[in-house]
This record gives structure tokens, C-alpha cells and sequence, in this order.
């Protein structure tokens, strides 16, 4: 029996040793707070959060639920209503707000943005990719 509890040991310790870690590298935290602080459109609201239910219940267990709603980050046409094609950050007002950029130059200007927050190179890169694409430019 002791033998059969060393060859397990040994087995376990061997196993373990050439595991990998499973961390390894720069770990880079892509998420960013959703609340008061979040920046919106300045003509909305913005974040709102309210709790339902947070406390104890009559069978003294703790529950706790909540809504909460924000605006979304849709350009607006020139009647002010939201646009369903494009984002706040190119369109407003049934205008683009930089209209005469080329994809090319759209590209570099979200790269930097991006970079700026400190997105890795290939998280980035899946960002800017497909903005060639876009109906703005496929015109």
C-alpha cells in the first residue's frame, strides 16, 4: 500500500511539473466600469440604475436584483432622430462629422484611439479590419 501511495506521488509530481501555466504572458484587462462615469451622448441621460429588491427576505436568505438602462451610442439624422447605420462618433445631425477621411485614414484614426486605451496590436487590428468595408466607403 505505501508503494502503490509513493508511485502516486511521484506520477502526480511529474504530471505537475510539465504542466504549463495556464496564465503565462502579460495579462491585459480589456473591461472598462458601465455606470455614472460612462460617457454618452450629452443630449441623453445616461446610465441609470435602480435596485428592485436588495436585502434580506422573509425565509432570511439575501436577494438582490435591479434594472438598470443607458442610451445607446447611435448617430442622429438631421431631424434628430437616431441613425441605425451609424455610430455618434462619425455622424451627427445627417452629417459626418469628418467627411471627407478615407477608410485608410479612419483606420489609422481608430488604431490610435485604441492604442490610446491600451488595446494590444491584434485586438486592434480585429477592430479596424472590416472598416474598409463599411457602406460609407462602398458606396
Amino acid at each position: 500500500m505505501k508503494l502503490a501511495l509513493l508511485s502516486l506521488a511521484l506520477v502526480l509530481a511529474a504530471v505537475r511539473s510539465e504542466a504549463a501555466e495556464p496564465l503565462a504572458g502579460k495579462i491585459v484587462d480589456l473591461s472598462y466600469p458601465f455606470d455614472e462615469g460612462t460617457i454618452f451622448w450629452p443630449t441623453e441621460k445616461g446610465f441609470a440604475h435602480q435596485f428592485e429588491k436588495n436585502g434580506e427576505t422573509a425565509e432570511h436568505y439575501f436577494y438582490s436584483s435591479a434594472n438598470y438602462a443607458a442610451p445607446e451610442h447611435g448617430g442622429t439624422n438631421a431631424d434628430g432622430s437616431k441613425n441605425a447605420m451609424y455610430c455618434s462618433h462619425c455622424y451627427e445631425g445627417g452629417q459626418f462629422k469628418l467627411p471627407d477621411i478615407s477608410a485608410g485614414e479612419m483606420q489609422q484614426r481608430v488604431k490610435g484611439k485604441l492604442q490610446e486605451a491600451g488595446f494590444p496590436a491584434f485586438v486592434t487590428w480585429l477592430f479596424i479590419r472590416k472598416i474598409p468595408n463599411l457602406t460609407r466607403w462602398n458606396k
